[in-house]
């Protein structure tokens, strides 16, 4: 047997003996049914079956499927500086790379990144304060074991290799405005 939607069982309903049988008040009380009409149900129990299956017809075509050809909502392309380092344990703020790759431009006097977020010159600190710096990506280093290094100088620590920088760029950025 095959399936059948609500529609087509309405529609093989109307075409029995048992719909033509109903009186004219049951009948027209299926039919406004299927228009969407809430109306009280039919007397005979074929009737009520028959307003139920009219209303679930009614129902169905209410679901207008989104259009194939309409493009996927924009996602934000924006990123942050990936964080090198996180904070030291002598309270060393965390580092971040400025390399272009990662989206960070040179601005003159400072580096910002794709988000706004300003950065000093020398060392990859935060200077506008919009990323956190208590805020630890797991398996990064602390900025007190950077020994001399750049910000943006691969290390090995914690069963990682840095860089690529580990976690989802954007739930790991530790910023105040995501």
């Amino acid at each position: 047997m095959a399936f059948r939607t609500n529609k087509q069982r309405y529609d093989l309903g109307l075409n029995t003996d048992c719909f033509r049988a109903l009186d004219r008040t049951d009948q027209s009380k299926v039919t406004r049914r299927r228009q969407g009409q809430y109306t009280t149900q039919p007397r005979s129990n074929f009737g009520k079956v028959l307003w139920d299956i009219a209303y679930l017809a009614w129902v169905d075509e209410q679901f207008i499927p989104p259009d194939p050809e309409e493009p996927p909502p924009p996602t934000n392309t924006k990123r942050y500086a990936p964080r090198t380092h996180n904070l030291g344990g002598a309270n060393q703020d965390p580092r971040f790379c400025m390399k272009p790759e990662y989206g960070v431009k040179d601005m003159g006097a400072y580096y910002q990144d794709e988000m706004g977020c300003k950065y000093d010159k020398d060392h990859g600190l935060n200077t506008d304060g919009t990323r956190d710096r208590n805020y630890m990506v797991p398996g990064l280093k602390g900025a007190d074991s950077m020994d001399g290094m750049e910000p943006c100088d691969p290390y090995a620590a914690n069963g990682i290799s840095v860089p690529p920088y580990p976690g989802d760029p954007i739930m790991q950025t530790g910023s105040y405005h995501r």
